[in-house]
């Protein structure tokens, strides 16, 4: 995956990749990377720029730890954006930050919509086993 990736760091989208690829290998990369994409999310927040905010509630959740973070991005995003990719966002942060009933809007919606994923399937079912 490294491989793939490196040399294209300008797309924020695929920088989240890398640098998650990069924490995952321990590549001498990882921090460097994850911090300029901090970085970009930090400009992209001063200028009023919320599209990427599923990116970076993955960004927070798998590269800085931070679940509390990532529920709150997650759950803003899933106001706007509702494909599938925002509902497992959603579901992760918030079975990662231990509150289960902060995706009850993405419960509703998997339920409404009859999508068929057992991705998406599978985190409800670990949420719904939350206290």
């Amino acid at each position: 995956m490294l491989t793939l990736l490196q040399g294209k760091e300008r797309s924020d989208l695929l920088l989240l990749r890398l640098a998650i690829a990069a924490k995952a290998t321990a590549a001498p990369e990882a921090r460097r990377w994850a911090d300029d994409l901090g970085a970009r999310f930090d400009a992209a927040r001063l200028r009023g720029d919320t599209v990427h905010q599923k990116e970076e509630a993955r960004y927070a959740l798998a590269l800085r730890f931070d679940a509390t973070r990532a529920l709150a991005l997650a759950q803003q995003n899933f106001v706007v954006q509702r494909e599938p990719a925002d509902a497992r966002m959603l579901l992760e942060a918030a079975l990662a930050a231990r509150q289960p009933t902060a995706a009850a809007p993405a419960l509703r919606w998997l339920a409404d919509s009859g999508i068929e994923s057992q991705a998406l399937q599978r985190l409800a079912q670990q949420l719904k086993g939350q206290p």
